[in-house]
């Protein structure tokens, strides 16, 4: 069984800086901390924070989607200062189509007691599929604060036959009845075409990708329309992304409904 490795980590203070971004919390230099607070030791070379119940005081990972038999390596080092929590590791898995949205499932363990930075690890197999994020610190509901230093989080998937990281079609607006289809004599991943609005065409793909974001890019080709729109790919997600048509020269995309029959672009997305 071949399995692929990606690593996460944050070390420095312009990692924490991005990662707590939208939390709540409000950076200071100062070596004491106020409620809702965090810096940076760069002695210890560590994330401080102290927070109350009503904000998060976490740094997370975003994992993409997973399949069963996948594997989680979260660790950090902590180190407790006060408060009445000393912190948690944990593993959420959402089953709506993206991290954040659906029902979630959330696996934990509480960081130990001891002096000093403590190393927590926490090891998860994926039972079902979804999509995952790993966090470690302080969830809304605690209080406390506490140093976090060289959170990292290692995932291991198995790949699956030969499958690859990319997604690729050939797609035609047809004269029949208008609609594009993704063409079936052409080499290409099968999917889901669904005009989301008025200049918006959705490209789902049947086996979502693992992993970061991928880059997507589509090409025009000149039959019919003879260079006279331009597909762009954009909002690419691990299971879908946008395609829009623009006029040469403009920046306003025109109507899925204005766009000839019998065009045709082709999309590729690889991360």
């Amino acid at each position: 069984m071949n399995m692929e490795s990606r690593f996460y980590s944050y070390n420095t203070m312009l990692d924490f800086q991005r990662a707590v971004t939208g939390l709540g919390l409000t950076y200071t230099a100062n070596t004491s901390l106020g409620i809702n607070q965090w810096g940076y030791d760069t002695t210890l070379r560590a994330f401080r924070i102290r927070k109350d119940n009503t904000t998060t005081g976490y740094v997370s990972f975003d994992l993409g989607y997973l399949e069963i038999g996948d594997k989680i390596e979260l660790a950090a080092e902590l180190m407790y200062v006060s408060g009445s929590n000393r912190g948690t590791l944990a593993i959420d898995r959402y089953d709506g189509g993206s991290v954040g949205s659906g029902s979630k499932t959330t696996y934990s363990v509480q960081a130990k007691e001891g002096s000093g930075f403590q190393l927590e690890e926490l090891s998860f197999v994926a039972t079902k599929d979804g999509y995952y994020r790993a966090t470690v610190g302080l969830w809304v509901s605690m209080m406390g604060e506490l140093y976090i230093r060289n959170p990292r989080c290692t995932v291991k998937s198995i790949v699956k036959g030969n499958d690859s990281n990319f997604r690729f079609g050939m797609f035609r607006k047809m004269t029949a009845d208008g609609q594009f289809i993704r063409r079936p004599e052409f080499a290409g991943d099968d999917c889901t075409v669904t005009v989301q609005n008025a200049t918006d065409l959705l490209i789902t793909w049947d086996r979502p990708m693992t992993g970061l974001r991928p880059i997507a890019f589509a090409s025009q080709e000149y039959y019919i329309i003879n260079n006279k729109y331009e597909p762009r790919a954009s909002y690419a997600q691990l299971n879908s992304v946008t395609v829009r048509f623009y006029q040469v020269g403009s920046e306003t995309p025109v109507k899925i409904s204005d766009v000839p029959n019998e065009t045709h672009f082709s999309l590729w997305c690889r991360n």
